[in-house]
C-alpha cells in the first residue's frame, strides 16, 4: 500500500502537479533528493535580495555562535596553560640538576654521619663490654681471687726480675774491679754472697712480722753489713782499678739500694694481695627472700643446667650471663646477681 504525504506546507495544501508525491515506506536515492532540493533552489531563486541577505546573515550568526561556544570551551581547558615553553624547559631543567645536587650531598652526609654513628656505637659497647667484664670480675668473689692471685704472681716475678737484674749487674761489676774484664769466672759469685743473703735476709723478717714473731735486733746488724758490704764490693774495686769517676760511683750506689728497694717492694705487694685473698669469700651472698618472678628465674637456670647450657657448677658471672640471654627483656644486675646468689646458695 502507498502512503503519500499529504500534509500542508506554509499553511497550504501541496498541489499535485507542484510537489510530486513520494511514498513514506521507500527510502530516497540521490536522485529523489536532488529532485526534491530542486524545487527549493527554484524558490530561493525567486526571493528578494534582501530575503537572501538575510538568510546569509543569520547563517553567518549560527556559523559565528558555534564558533564562539567552541573557543570558550578550548580556552578554559587549562591544558593549554600547562604547556611549557622551551625556555621554560631549559630552567626546569637546571632547577632539577640543582635538586639532585643538593640531594646527592644530602645523602653523602647522612650516610658519613651513619658510619660514625656505628663506629662510635662499637667503641660505646667494647668499652661497655669491657666496664662489665671488669664489674663481673670485681663482684664475683672466685673470679676476684683468682684476680688477686695473677696479679700477686705477676707482682712477684717482676720483684725477682728486679732483683736478679741488679745483683747480675753488681755481680759483673764486682767480678770487672776485682779481677778485670777478663779474669776467673769464679769473682762473679763474690757479690751476691752480699746482696742475694740480704734478700733473704729481709724476706725472712718480713715473713716473721706478718706471723708476729718477734725480731732479733741482730738482724738489723746482719742487714746492715751486708748492704755495706755489697756497697763497698761495688764502689771500691772498681775505683781502685778504673778510677773514681762520678758517673760510675753514682751508679755503683744506687744499684744496690735498688735491689734492697726491689725486695721492700715485692714485700708490701705480697702482703696486700695475701691480705685481700684472705678476706675474700668463696660462696656468694645468699638471699632467702623469693617471690613469683624469682621462682620463675630459678625453673629457668635449672631448665638450662639439665639442658647443659650452664654448668654443673658455674660461676656468679656465668649464671647472670645465661639469665640475660634466655630473658626476653633482660635483667639488671642487681636481680640477676640476687637470682644468681639463691641459686648457688641453694645447691
Amino acid at each position: 500500500m502507498t502512503v503519500t504525504d499529504e500534509r500542508p506546507r506554509n499553511g497550504h495544501t501541496v498541489e499535485d502537479s507542484a510537489v510530486p508525491r513520494t511514498p513514506l515506506d521507500v527510502e530516497a536515492g540521490p536522485q529523489d533528493l536532488v529532485a526534491a532540493e530542486t524545487p527549493r533552489a527554484a524558490a530561493e531563486s525567486e526571493e528578494s535580495e534582501v530575503v537572501r541577505q538575510l538568510r546569509q546573515r543569520v547563517a553567518d550568526r549560527r556559523t559565528a555562535n558555534e564558533l564562539a561556544r567552541e573557543y570558550v570551551e578550548l580556552s578554559e581547558d587549562p591544558v593549554l596553560h600547562e604547556v611549557p615553553s622551551p625556555e621554560e624547559e631549559k630552567k626546569d631543567t637546571k632547577v632539577a640538576e640543582h635538586v639532585r645536587g643538593k640531594q646527592r650531598k644530602e645523602r653523602k652526609r647522612s650516610g658519613v654521619a651513619e658510619v660514625r654513628r656505628t663506629r662510635r656505637n662499637r667503641r660505646w659497647d667494647f668499652w661497655d663490654e669491657r666496664a662489665t667484664r671488669a664489674r663481673d670480675r670485681i663482684l664475683d668473689p672466685a673470679r676476684a681471687i683468682g684476680a688477686d692471685y695473677r696479679k700477686l704472681v705477676a707482682s712477684s716475678w717482676a720483684a725477682f726480675v728486679l732483683i736478679a737484674g741488679g745483683v747480675a749487674y753488681m755481680a759483673k761489676n764486682v767480678h770487672d774491679g776485682l779481677v778485670g774484664v777478663h779474669g776467673s769466672w769464679t769473682a762473679y759469685l763474690v757479690e751476691p754472697l752480699a746482696s742475694v743473703l740480704l734478700a733473704i735476709s729481709m724476706v725472712a723478717q718480713f715473713t716473721a712480722r706478718k706471723r708476729g714473731i718477734t725480731i732479733n735486733r741482730g738482724f738489723y746488724w746482719f742487714d746492715g753489713s751486708l748492704a755495706l758490704a755489697s756497697v763497698l764490693l761495688n764502689v771500691v774495686p772498681s775505683g781502685i782499678r778504673y778510677g773514681w769517676q762520678s758517673t760510675d760511683l753514682l751508679a755503683h750506689l744506687l744499684v744496690p739500694a735498688l735491689v734492697v728497694t726491689a725486695v721492700i717492694a715485692w714485700h708490701l705487694a705480697s702482703n696486700l694481695y695475701g691480705q685481700a685473698i684472705a678476706q675474700s669469700k668463696n660462696a656468694p651472698i645468699v638471699i632467702f627472700r623469693d617471690d613469683e618472678t624469682t621462682a620463675e628465674h630459678l625453673a629457668l637456670l635449672r631448665r638450662a643446667t639439665a639442658n647443659g647450657q650452664l654448668p654443673v657448677e658455674p660461676s656468679v658471672t656465668q649464671v647472670i650471663k645465661c639469665l640475660r640471654s634466655q630473658l626476653p627483656n633482660g635483667i639488671g644486675h642487681a636481680a640477676a646477681r640476687r637470682v644468681a646468689g639463691i641459686y648457688l646458695g641453694g645447691r
